[in-house]
């Protein structure tokens, strides 16, 4: 999700949408929705449970990046808008669930510490693909970039298994 989100503006300016079009579909799709999102987090962990939640939202997130691949073959208003309050919706989902599951794993004394460098870490990774991610769209394009942060979400998907094994 990193390695896609960093380009989403200029991919936006790329294909032709206007500042206007950007503001309005980013602010209604994209903050709406990450609010809306977040407290369904809330809801939904405490119904399906955090383990259940927590493959769900990888897997969710891994697969937002299609509606970009969907906007890029067809850079209409409409497809932006889903292809945004998809991404936001879900996002805040996941920040929502990854709140609750770092919540879960500090102990009380050290929360404060463990987690602010939980999220360093987490932020960590927009400052490396940033870089990485600019390179990749100039070398192979838009659709296949988009393609390419599928299977960027793997590790995710590994990661979590490790995880929730131990």
């Amino acid at each position: 999700d990193h390695l896609m989100a960093v380009l989403v503006r200029p991919f936006l300016i790329d294909i032709g949408f206007s500042s206007l079009e950007r503001g309005v579909v980013l602010a209604l799709g994209g903050l709406g929705m990450s609010i809306l999102g977040a407290y369904a987090s809330g809801y939904a962990v405490n119904r399906f449970g955090l383990r259940m939640m927590l493959w769900t939202m990888v897997m969710l997130q891994i697969l937002t990046n299609l509606g970009y691949v969907w906007l890029n073959a067809s850079p209409t208003l409409p497809v932006f808008f889903v292809s945004v309050a998809l991404e936001h919706v879900i996002g805040g989902m996941g920040a929502g669930v990854l709140a609750t599951l770092l919540m879960a794993q500090t102990r009380a004394e050290f929360s404060v510490v463990q987690i602010s460098l939980f999220s360093f870490l987490s932020g960590l990774l927009s400052l490396v693909a940033g870089p990485v991610a600019g390179f990749m769209v100039h070398a192979m394009g838009w659709g296949s970039f988009f393609m390419t942060t599928l299977v960027a979400g793997v590790p995710s998907i590994v990661f979590l298994a490790l995880m929730l094994k131990n």
